[in-house]
């Protein structure tokens, strides 16, 4: 077949080292982004008089063993992690709603705000801002698209090694119930508590950040106000840890098998390929917290990233059209089907 000759010539080697590189840029920028929160909870629980930085690489390294340790236990490892990690964040998100003061305001606002998004999505996910009046597309939808699109090559790789023995329907419906799903939830939890506080005027986040410009600390005046604020900044540490261990396993696994020109059917990576790959995946992330870029230079990485990624997207849709208007032609005409049809 032509699609299974490219696959495995040049075509095929260009696009699975657009994917690896991808991988590097999307899991350094999801650390760059999230691992200084980290280290401002440690420094705030233990008083560690070290800086930011120097508290933020102790946190990449700890949770790159994490992750290893699962991805070198195989698929049961990777299993492990990925369940503690749904307990602990769901379990955080149902506390911040019970005992925040803010349940009602979360729950009606969170209806309404998925009203507006779904009344507005193509207006803002089109949005270009021509006459440059403000920043928002640069800031937001043109770098959170390009954040997603990274993914979009290794991240169905993953998903169809774990989803052996469902079908198709299923596969697609858990990633939207669980995955899209669970990220709107946490947005509605968690970003709609801080604004009920703001509302009733219980605290004036908005001017906290104006003054200080520091998304971190602004993170942590929002959880202090929440009863028992050191157990949730426990809490949040451990689900940090979890959900990036969770994720880098499987990106560490993924890449591993990318790195091979062919795997059979029930082979594995060599644990010192995926070793390899556990290591590389945190280099680039500690390289863009010693080198303290700020945010617009990390959206950068991945917006770079995700030019050739979208031009591969855009294959991958006609490939899998392609293929499965071939698959259900054949489906159509085979004989046996019919029998069992009858």
């Amino acid at each position: 077949m032509i699609g299974e000759k490219n696959a495995k010539g040049l075509l095929g080697r260009i696009i699975d080292l657009f994917a690896l590189f991808a991988l590097l840029a999307g899991t350094a920028t999801t650390c760059s982004v999230a691992t200084p929160l980290m280290a401002e909870i440690l420094v705030t629980l233990f008083g560690i008089e070290l800086s930011r930085t120097a508290v933020t690489i102790i946190i990449l390294l700890i949770t790159c063993g994490v992750y290893t340790y699962a991805v070198l236990h195989g698929f049961k490892g990777i299993s492990f992690l990925a369940k503690l990690c749904i307990y602990l964040f769901f379990g955080l998100l149902i506390a911040v709603v019970l005992v925040g003061g803010q349940g009602r305001f979360i729950i009606e606002y969170g209806i309404q705000s998925l009203g507006k998004m779904f009344q507005h999505f193509i207006e803002l996910s089109t949005y270009t801002d021509p006459v440059r009046a403000n920043s928002f597309p640069q800031d937001w939808t043109i770098y959170y698209w390009a954040y997603w699109m990274v993914w979009c090559i290794a991240a169905p790789f993953f998903i169809g090694n774990i989803s052996r023995g469902r079908t198709v329907r299923q596969t697609i419906l858990g990633g939207y119930i669980f995955g899209v799903g669970s990220t709107i939830v946490s947005f509605i939890v968690l970003g709609n508590y801080s604004v009920g506080l703001q509302s009733v005027g219980a605290a004036d986040f908005i001017a906290q950040y104006e003054a200080s410009g520091d998304l971190y600390a602004l993170i942590m005046n929002i959880v202090h106000t929440l009863p028992g604020d050191k157990l949730f900044l426990v809490w949040i540490l451990l689900c940090m840890v979890a959900f990036y261990a969770t994720s880098f396993d499987s990106i560490a696994y993924t890449a591993a098998c990318y790195s091979y020109r062919q795997l059979g059917e029930n082979e594995k990576p060599h644990f010192l390929i995926t070793l390899l790959w556990c290591i590389l995946l945190i280099v680039l992330p500690v390289g863009l917290v010693f080198s303290e870029s700020s945010m617009s230079n990390i959206q950068s990485v991945s917006i770079i990233s995700a030019f050739p990624i979208g031009l591969i997207m855009i294959v991958m849709i006609w490939s899998f059209i392609k293929d499965a208007k071939k698959y259900m032609e054949e489906k159509r005409g085979d004989p046996a089907e019919k029998e069992l049809a009858r």
